[in-house]
Formats: structure tokens, C-alpha cells, sequence
């Protein structure tokens, strides 16, 4: 089993569209994958399962707090090789359980019965940098950076490799960096070509690799709000903003431990 998270310490970066897509794309290559939301307000939940709210679906904390069987919680759609693990306003306390007990690997202890079920665990959390966040590193395997042309994206780039460097040089050595995202990039745009090349040139500075990049486009954001992936539709423009969800995900599988 192996254990991806999208993460940058900047909200509305992209990280909940890239896992949903991802899913999908894993799941295309034949890989078992279970999606997890962590995030309270319950962003992928409410996409995948078209719901406004979440609130009477159990989550991760009921796990925990109510000695739940994760097994029995999760939500299956087998004809895209995916599963769903669903987050409510609930899983705030999650983040409270973690911070008063001191938790630091609760949520891989939590998973742990699911090893021999899924291949891939996609875990979509909170942008900021809090307790969870670093549980969510310590866990993971492998962590991708987001990066949409922003300022505020931008600034918050060095912070974010530093902190990935740091839950893995004290808790997590396993943490794998797999590099820079690009998404929402429009090459006609002079800032976009500007704001690619900063990170071009950090990612060369920090010797990171820069991910198939996927551009601007409102047809991801429109599929999402209908809950699908773009990988689900066979237009032309779907294909082509799903090419780099599917060529990242090959490299993944090849790479990946249990591959």
C-alpha cells in the first residue's frame, strides 16, 4: 500500500481537484485506491458524493471516537476502482484528539487495517500548516506540491518544501518529495510564464522535478462539481486535461513501493 497526499500550505491551490483526479487515473491503471478526506469542511465528500452536506456520513473521527470498522464506512464505486472515506465539520475534532494526546501517527494506525485492501491511499487535508497537516506527512509515502501561478502560491512554495523536508528528517524518513505540480497554468498569460519560471528555477535550486503540467481550464472545475473526474469524459478537452493525471500516475506505479 502506498500513501499520496497532495499538499502546499495555501488554500484553494488545486490539491482536492488533483486528488480527485489522480483517483481516478490510479484507478484507471487497474490500483485499488481509497481516497480519504480529512478536511472539514468536507470539500471531495460533498463532490464525489453530490451532497451539500456531509454531516450524517461517518468519518474518521467516528472511527476513532466510536471504535467504528473503517471497512464499513467507506463509500465503493467499482467501476472506477475507487473508494471514498468521507469528512464532515467532525473531523475537526480529529485535529483536537491529535493535538491533546499527541497522536503523531493515530491516522496510520487508523488506516493500517486497510493495507492488504487498496493499493493506493490518496489523502486530501487541510491547507494550513497545523497538527494535522504533520500527521498527514507522517504518514504519507509519497507528497506532491501543488502549483497554481499566484503570488500568494508563490510566497508559500520554500515554506512548504521546508516543512515537507522537516517531517521527514524528524518523523517520517520514508517521505518521499515527488516533485512540483504545475496546474491551472495558461502559457498565453506573460504572469503565468513569469511565475513557471520562479518555480522552474526553485525546483532546479532545491532539486525537485517538475510534474506534468495540467493548464488553465474551467471544464476540471465544472467536472468536479459534478463529481466526476475529467478522465470520465471521452471529449477531446477532457482527454487532453487528463493526459497528466494519467502519465503521473504511471510514473507512480512504477515507482511506487508496492508496485
Amino acid at each position: 500500500m502506498n500513501i499520496l497526499t497532495f499538499y502546499i500550505s495555501k488554500g484553494g491551490s488545486g490539491k482536492t481537484t488533483c486528488s480527485l483526479n489522480m483517483g481516478h487515473a490510479l484507478g484507471e491503471l487497474g490500483q485499488r485506491t481509497l481516497l480519504v478526506d480529512l478536511d472539514p469542511q468536507g470539500s471531495l465528500s460533498k463532490l464525489m458524493l453530490k451532497e451539500s452536506d456531509t454531516i450524517k456520513y461517518m468519518t474518521l473521527f467516528d472511527v476513532q471516537a466510536r471504535g467504528l470498522a473503517i471497512e464499513e464506512i467507506l463509500f465503493d464505486d467499482e467501476r472506477h476502482n475507487i473508494s471514498l472515506l468521507p469528512s464532515n465539520e467532525r473531523n475537526a475534532r480529529l485535529i483536537n484528539l491529535i493535538s491533546e494526546q499527541d497522536k503523531l501517527f493515530l491516522l496510520k494506525d487508523l488506516l493500517a487495517p486497510l493495507s492488504e485492501e487498496f493499493d493506493w491511499i490518496i489523502l486530501d487535508s487541510v491547507p494550513s500548516i497545523n497538527e494535522l497537516s504533520k500527521v498527514v506527512l507522517s504518514c504519507a509515502d509519497h507528497v506532491i506540491v501543488p502549483f497554481m501561478p499566484k503570488k500568494l502560491v508563490f510566497d508559500q512554495l520554500g515554506s512548504t518544501i521546508r516543512t515537507i523536508r522537516q517531517v521527514k528528517k524528524y518523523y517520517n524518513d520514508s517521505l518521499e518529495l515527488t516533485g512540483i505540480m504545475p496546474v491551472a497554468f495558461d502559457a498565453g498569460l506573460k504572469a503565468d510564464r513569469d511565475y513557471a519560471e520562479a518555480m522552474g528555477r526553485l525546483a532546479e535550486e532545491e532539486g525537485l522535478d517538475v510534474l506534468p503540467s495540467v493548464r488553465r481550464a474551467a471544464f476540471i472545475e465544472k467536472a468536479a462539481d459534478n463529481g466526476k473526474s475529467v478522465l470520465q469524459y471521452k471529449s477531446k478537452e477532457g482527454q487532453e486535461l487528463a493526459a497528466p493525471f494519467r502519465e503521473l500516475a504511471r510514473r507512480m506505479v512504477e515507482g511506487g513501493k508496492d508496485a
